[in-house]
């Protein structure tokens, strides 16, 4: 199911990748596993690059992430060390 980022899913919390040059950004939902990765639910995962900045200011997380997993309605990332 995709994901509603008006009305997030228990344990996620409203999210937006931001990539690319011009700046573009995608609304998502987020739920942090841990301090190494992230799964992200959004409408369309295939739009999301292989790397992005992930911004969600109600949780503090503003960390660069690497795709590791697509699937239909979301994506699974790992944290990179800046």
């Amino acid at each position: 199911m995709p994901a509603n980022p008006l009305k997030p899913r228990a344990g996620f919390s409203i999210a937006t990748a931001a990539f690319g040059e011009p700046l573009r950004t995608i609304d998502c939902v987020v739920l942090v596993e841990g301090r190494r990765g992230a799964v992200i639910e959004l409408s369309n995962p295939e739009r999301l690059p292989d790397e992005f900045l992930l911004i969600a200011t109600s949780i503090q997380i503003r960390r660069p992430c690497r795709v590791v997993e697509r699937g239909a309605d979301g994506v699974r990332v790992e944290f990179i060390r800046a």
